[in-house]
C-alpha cells in the first residue's frame, strides 16, 4: 500500500514539475517565436500530461494539443528523463518518509541531469524517427 501512495504522490509532484516546465520553457517560446500563429503542442498520454492541472494550464494559455494514441512508438526523449528520475526515487525509497522527502528526491534527481545528457537525447531524435519508420511503427530500442 505504501508504494501505491508514494507512486500517486510522485505522479502529483511530476504534474507540478510538468506545469513548471511548460510555464518556464514552452510558454516563453510560444510568446517569442509563434505568438499569434496556430500550432498544436504534442505530448503523450502520460498521466502528468492528462492531469486536470496540466489541462487547465493549457486552456489558460490557449495551447491546443491532440490526443496521442496509447501504445504509440515512444520517440519522445522526456521519457528517458522521467525514467532517470524514477530510478533515483526508487533507490531513495527507504529515505522517503513524507511528501516533502519525495519532492526533495525528485528535485535532487532533476538537478543531477547534465546538459550533455539532454543534448544527446535531443540529438538522438532523428535516429529514433528512422528506427520507428524502419520498424513500421512497431517497438524500437527507444
Amino acid at each position: 500500500m505504501k508504494e501505491w501512495v508514494l507512486w500517486y504522490q510522485l505522479t502529483e509532484i511530476l504534474t507540478l514539475v510538468n506545469v513548471k516546465v511548460l510555464d518556464e520553457n514552452l510558454w516563453p517560446v510560444v510568446c517569442k517565436k509563434i505568438a499569434g500563429k496556430q500550432f498544436i503542442f504534442q505530448d503523450d498520454n502520460a498521466p502528468v500530461h492528462r492531469s486536470l492541472l496540466t489541462r487547465l494550464w493549457k486552456k489558460e494559455h490557449h495551447i491546443s494539443s491532440f490526443t496521442w494514441p496509447a501504445q504509440s512508438p515512444d520517440i519522445n526523449v522526456i521519457e528517458n528523463v522521467w525514467k532517470v528520475i524514477k530510478v533515483h526515487v526508487q533507490k531513495d525509497l527507504s529515505h522517503i518518509k513524507s511528501r516533502q522527502n519525495l519532492i526533495e528526491s525528485v528535485l535532487k534527481a532533476w538537478s543531477k541531469l547534465h546538459r550533455t545528457y539532454i543534448r544527446q537525447l535531443y540529438e538522438s531524435i532523428p535516429r529514433r524517427i528512422r528506427s520507428v519508420i524502419a520498424q513500421k511503427g512497431s517497438i524500437t530500442k527507444y
